[in-house]
């Protein structure tokens, strides 16, 4: 039977390559060991693979029984990882406002223990909720602070998460340089310290910021290069991912075909690999594609499945944005009365995403005004457009300004239509030379990233060069690998070889004999030293050093 730390040692490696098979196999051998603290640990891993295989039902039940286990133990630090895995399970069904509570229970846990890491850990996950609620500016000043702890730490691999965040937030806030910036860095390290998953990740996020700015031919490069970078690795979530990116690109072009073939390769993976999240999303986006094609009666088919799944796992934001895209899709096809039902659905549901709250009222302010109520349509119009502007959502803002001006037309409103007409044009122009300007700011961007990732190589060969120069070869690779090295032998000896009168010998000898003479003393050297387990550390000249322990 293996020892405990045998088997946690193998348990965190689990969890950080996401294996939930292996995760379930390993918290069974915990639980053999019969202790405790064997039946918390387990738990722990068992509650991750739950969640991993999106059955977040059982995963919050062993997370619970693990918190018991970890508060009768007295375990501060277990206390916190599980009340932050519990957390992430609220994140990933769409309840925010307790994933906050619970992160923030878990980082007062780590702050009263001095945790740096834990600390720094909950506060970029706080600031990932924030993202998804769509608060950019407390996610940005969350991570922000992460980012100068981890930093101080030392943890590249998290530093560069960060960074990878930080792109996300300003690509959300329509700060494209600014984002690809942080890409970059995000993948300078990723690249660094050789995280493979970590950096297709990134060209997959720096493919975005081409699309969203319209660059698709970029956008396509770029994900194209993510696939097959994650082919090379088998990672087949990362292929579906990237499959997913292609076809949102054809889809945005208008090449309805091809979306539907790279949505169809990606949503096969993700069933393959019993990823039911993922799967549900996929499904919407190939209904988002029999929607563009006013394929109404497809459109409905796969939102209704993907409805379906999101029910049965009970993914909360994702059901209140497929809810939204069915009531959306009734309205385009002037079915009233079923638009009707799914508008009370969303009423019923609980909407902390701004953009989910202003597609609500925009769906009522259409039925109001398709009932002939134009002044309660413009009510809703209006409080849509107060919660747009209040999150810097300039595309909904134009939107609904169009809204409003057409409605005002309908009502022979002519102060009112020149109004929303004149913001509706003032906020396109806006948007089409900040457009314009981002461009040219992405193009600069790229040629000082360029400049910077190419200095970043000159000085990490030069890194390497004096690493390997000066120390054996396992131990650089290792340090390399960005491994903290404090190995401990209880005995060691070092041993230093000279050979004597070397000057005058050589200049006796020529070039060539005395090269011969110092590689037969060095090789034999090499063959004593491996047979008996000493460490050849460098070669100075006529002298050996090495090193035994």
């Amino acid at each position: 039977m293996r020892s405990y730390k045998e088997i946690q040692d193998d348990i965190n490696h689990a969890l950080s390559i996401d294996d939930a098979p292996l995760l379930f196999s390993l918290a069974e051998e915990m639980e053999a060991l019969g202790t405790k603290e064997a039946a918390a640990a387990a738990a722990n891993g068992k509650g991750t693979a739950y969640r991993l295989t999106s059955d977040y039902t059982q995963a919050m039940h062993v997370f619970e029984e693990g918190l018991a286990l970890r508060e009768e133990l007295g375990d501060s630090n277990g206390v916190a990882t599980i009340t932050s895995n519990m957390a992430l399970v609220f994140s990933e069904t769409g309840k925010f406002s307790e994933a906050i509570k619970l992160y923030e229970q878990a980082r007062s846990f780590y702050q009263t223990q001095g945790d740096a890491l834990g600390t720094a850990t909950c506060t970029y996950n706080i600031g990932n909720v924030y993202l998804n609620i769509g608060d950019f500016s407390k996610t940005l000043e969350l991570n922000l602070q992460a980012l100068a702890s981890f930093v101080e730490l030392g943890e590249h691999i998290c530093t560069a998460h960060v960074y990878a965040n930080i792109g996300i937030v300003y690509g959300n806030m329509g700060n494209f340089p600014l984002s690809l910036e942080n890409f970059e860095r995000a993948l300078a390290l990723y690249e660094k310290m050789d995280y493979a998953t970590g950096a297709a990740n990134t060209i997959g996020n720096i493919g975005l910021v081409y699309s969203e700015t319209g660059n698709y031919p970029s956008a396509l490069e770029q994900y194209e290069k993510q696939l097959t970078l994650c082919e090379d690795l088998g990672f087949r979530q990362g292929v579906a991912s990237a499959n997913c990116c292609i076809g949102g690109v054809y889809l945005n072009t208008g090449d309805y075909p091809r979306a539907l073939d790279h949505y169809e390769k990606g949503l096969a993976i993700y069933e393959a690999l019993g990823e039911p999240v993922n799967v549900t999303i996929t499904i919407g986006q190939i209904g988002n594609v029999y929607h563009k094609m006013k394929d109404f009666t497809n459109a409905l088919e796969w939102y209704q499945n993907a409805l379906l799944t999101c029910k049965s796992i009970g993914l909360t934001g994702t059901m209140v944005s497929v809810t939204t895209k069915m009531a959306l899709v009734y309205e385009d096809a002037e079915r009233w009365s079923e638009a009707r039902t799914m508008l009370a659905d969303l009423d019923a549901m609980t909407i902390e995403v701004p953009s989910s709250e202003i597609e609500r009222h925009h769906i009522r302010a259409r039925l109001l005004e398709h009932d002939g109520d134009l002044v309660g349509a413009e009510t809703e119009y209006t409080q849509a457009l107060e919660i747009a502007e209040g999150h810097s959502l300039r595309a909904a803002s134009t939107e609904l300004h169009m809204g409003l001006r057409d409605l005002a037309k309908k009502r022979g409103n002519l102060d009112d239509y020149i109004r929303h007409n004149d913001e509706f044009q003032r906020i396109n122009e806006e948007i089409r030379g900040k457009n314009a300007t981002q461009k040219l700011a992405i193009m600069e961007a790229e040629k000082r990233i360029a400049k910077e990732r190419k200095s970043e190589r000159e000085e990490r060969q030069r890194e390497q060069a004096t690493l390997y120069s000066t120390l054996p070869k396992h131990i650089a690779d290792r340090v390399s690998g960005g491994e903290k090295i404090n190995d401990h032998y209880d005995n060691s000896a070092v041993i230093f070889i000279d050979v004597v009168g070397f000057t005058t010998l050589s200049s006796e000898l020529t070039s060539s004999q005395t090269v011969d003479m110092l590689e037969t003393l060095f090789t034999t050297l090499d063959g004593v030293c491996k047979k008996h387990g000493v460490v050849k550390i460098k070669t100075i000249g006529d002298s050996y050093l090495g090193v035994g322990f």
